[in-house]
């Protein structure tokens, strides 16, 4: 069962940094502080969920307590890496606040990538591949 936690926040984490590549790629360009603040932005999303995740490895059999309190702690770490990357993005063009609504779309990232893996079942495919 934890192999396939790992494996399934390796598909996550690796995608959702593909697509934030990605997606940065194309108005950097034209745009460079949009482009910075949505590696801001996927930044500060993908990096609590890998450090979470990590954590969670390492609970042998996690109890109810130990899992709320990590949730709850984890939840106000990515809530405050969240408002940093705002502000950041923010600081990057305030005037016309290109970066800051690039650092808004990075936050979206993981959920995109989450959601589109559920909808697909693509990370049950690349399971069985390997």
């Amino acid at each position: 069962m934890l192999e396939g936690v790992k494996r399934l926040r390796r598909i996550i984490v690796a995608s959702a940094a593909a697509l934030a590549l990605l997606a940065a790629a194309v108005p950097a360009l034209w745009d460079p502080p949009a482009a910075a603040g949505l590696l801001l932005g996927a930044a500060a999303g993908i990096l609590p969920f890998w450090a979470f995740g990590r954590r969670v490895e390492h609970l042998a059999p996690p109890s109810a307590q130990t899992v709320d309190l990590l949730s709850a702690r984890w939840s106000l770490f990515r809530i405050t890496l969240g408002i940093v990357a705002l502000l950041l993005g923010y600081s990057l063009e305030p005037v016309r606040m290109h970066g800051l609504l690039g650092a808004l779309a990075g936050l979206f990232i993981l959920r995109i990538v989450v959601l589109a893996l559920a909808l697909t079942g693509l990370d049950l495919k690349l399971g069985k591949s390997k």
